[in-house]
């Protein structure tokens, strides 16, 4: 039987519009997150036990932040490539853009973006890229690794082709996982070996939405529309899905291979999960307004808490420090 747990309040006094990215940093005890439309990079120090968080804007889209050795430099997706960002000097500095030819609408066709990726545990860093928020969701979207001693002086490598919403990447065990959110499904990779690239001959699908849900509950056809998006794994591999279009996290078990437990949120676009705190015990989750494309509207669905940052205590999970970007700090 699935273990629900229902969370009514959100973790602090925040509300954006697509609130992603959700980061923990043990070097400071700070958790970090993102608002992709909005373009701000927002920071809390755990330590506080008030509402009080940083945000800062910057002047463009922002899909995901990777951990430097620097805990007051991120490393960001951005719109059109890589760049830095400085809590301490709010400095923002591009450090590498993507191929022109697979990314510029005026060369490819379609006008592409950062969206959801990770630094893969040697310290390089997977970013997934597609349609910008005016086109039409496409496959024209591409996995990148970015070689940490290459970074802007040469193309980042092409790891998975054809992506539609890369999000949720994950290593575990000799594998990798990543999403395809409009496909809903997690696939699983087996790595190539001394390397955490994809051997792209191994794929499987490791979770399908459309079929997970199905016979669940009196909510069935919505849960089995949801997408899966951000995700994060435990210290046991348990995985831990972000379910956009829903209000759900759910955990997939890691020897069981099911669907476990759940945490049910006070909104309907649950959009990224982590697990950070001092004992790596709590999964901080992010969440996005339902009128994304309408500023006036924000905020006007009752009941709706979509756009808030969300808190929940573990009692028998714990995770795992994120991987740190072994490449050069330029601001």
């Amino acid at each position: 039987m699935v273990k629900s747990t229902v969370i009514k309040e959100p973790f602090i006094n925040f509300k954006g519009r697509l609130a992603e990215g959700v980061s923990y940093n043990s070097a400071n005890n700070s958790l970090i997150w993102v608002d992709i439309i909005a373009g701000t990079i927002n920071r809390k120090f755990l330590s506080s036990k008030s509402d009080d968080f940083e945000t800062h804007k910057i002047d463009d889209s922002i899909g995901v932040i990777g951990l430097t050795t620097n805990p007051d430099v991120y490393l960001c997706g951005v719109s059109k490539g890589i760049a830095q960002f400085n809590f301490s000097t709010k400095e923002f500095k591009y450090v590498a853009e993507y191929p022109a030819k697979w990314h510029m609408k005026e060369v490819y066709g379609t006008q592409m973006r950062s969206n959801d990726g990770s630094v893969a545990p040697n310290g390089e860093f997977f970013v997934g890229t597609m349609s910008n928020f005016d086109e039409d969701v496409s496959f024209n979207g591409k996995l990148y690794k970015f070689d940490s001693e290459k970074i802007g002086t040469e193309e980042p490598q092409v790891v998975i082709d054809s992506c539609s919403i890369p999000n949720g990447l994950n290593w575990f065990d000799g594998y990798m996982y990543f999403t395809n959110s409009s496909e809903h499904k997690i696939f699983k990779f087996k790595c190539i070996e001394g390397t955490y690239l994809p051997d792209l001959s191994t794929k499987e699908t490791y979770v399908d939405i459309t079929q997970l849900f199905k016979g669940y509950n009196g909510d069935e056809e919505k849960l089995c529309k949801g997408e899966p998006d951000g995700s994060c794994m435990d210290s046991e591999g348990n995985l831990y899905i972000a379910v956009w279009g829903t209000n759900r996290v759910i955990k997939i078990g890691y020897k069981s291979g099911k669907f476990e437990e759940e945490w049910i949120f006070p909104a309907e676009r649950i959009s990224c999960v982590t697990i950070g705190g001092e004992n790596f015990d709590e999964l901080f989750v992010t969440s996005a307004d339902l009128h994304l494309d309408d500023v006036s509207k924000l905020g006007s669905v009752p009941g709706d808490l979509g756009g808030s940052l969300f808190n929940v205590k573990l009692s028998d999970a714990k995770g795992l420090p994120k991987n740190i970007w072994s490449g050069k700090l330029v601001v």
